[in-house]
């Protein structure tokens, strides 16, 4: 049987890390939106980020309540802020049961090894292009559901109140009225 230090370093020897790419950008098919990959340079795990354009639900909200709303993302989201002048969202590779290859590198130098350390996985980043992935389609899904709530409440409202539901949708700002010059 072997035992936990020796587990541990035979997790790290293959070392996928150092043969894989440190960063990606791209923009998903089926959303439009800008998805990147970028490995934290500290502890060598990898996140992923995904940018929303501009007039989306959740492009005013902090990651906490994009996350609060049902934006699916590896561990929950723990990012919500302005980078090359884009709002983005993102994600860590560094949560419980996430090995961080610098911090487990590190442990088995030292002999530091803990029992949990053979029960990590290491995310690829393979594995983080797709999670990045399920992040946009999460934030476009998430975007159409509030927007679609928004028009029920608008056409409610109409209803209830005897207008157009063009008014109440412009009202809302999803409707802009042409003005005659003359």
């Amino acid at each position: 049987m072997l035992d936990d230090k020796l587990k541990a370093k035979l997790l790290i020897e293959h070392r996928p890390w150092e043969n894989e790419p440190d960063f990606e950008e791209w923009v998903d098919k089926k959303t439009g939106y800008r998805c990147r990959v970028k490995r934290n340079e500290s502890n060598l795990s990898l996140c992923g980020y995904v940018s929303v354009p501009i007039g989306h639900k959740v492009r005013g909200m902090t990651y906490e309540q994009a996350d609060a709303v049902g934006v699916y993302a590896h561990g929950g989201l723990t990012f919500g802020d302005k980078m090359d002048g884009r709002k983005w969202f993102g994600f860590d590779c560094a949560h419980a049961g996430d090995m961080c290859p610098a911090f487990h590198m590190r442990r088995v130098a030292e002999g530091s090894v803990y029992p949990d350390m053979v029960k990590e996985t290491y995310r690829t980043f393979d594995w983080v292009k797709e999670e990045t992935t399920k992040l946009a389609r999460s934030l476009s899904s998430v975007h159409e559901s509030i927007v679609n709530d928004e028009v029920m409440a608008a056409a409610k409202a109409a209803m209830r109140g005897g207008t157009n539901i063009t008014e109440e949708l412009a009202k809302r700002g999803y409707v802009r009225r042409e003005t005659k010059r003359g």
